[in-house]
């Protein structure tokens, strides 16, 4: 795994385990600010990893499409 998504998957337990009973109202302004930032964090690495791995997976179909014409082909 990434480390950087490790790191920011770590952050975001962490923060979920520590304000987990606490309400909404009751925490303060920085701790609100850490989790929306760690949570935008989150979603950019999320989003940049399925793209690598759309990618990767795309990459592999057309691989596999080539070699079936080539069997294919030489089956013919």
């Amino acid at each position: 795994m990434n480390r950087t998504l490790h790191d920011a998957l770590l952050n975001l337990t962490t923060l979920v385990k520590s304000c987990g009973d606490l309400k909404l109202e009751d925490r303060d302004f920085s701790s609100l600010q850490h989790m929306l930032n760690v949570a935008d964090t989150l979603h950019h690495l999320t989003g940049d990893v399925r793209n690598r791995l759309e990618h990767a997976l795309s990459g592999e179909k057309n691989k596999l499409a080539s070699s079936n014409k080539t069997i294919g082909a030489v089956a013919v």
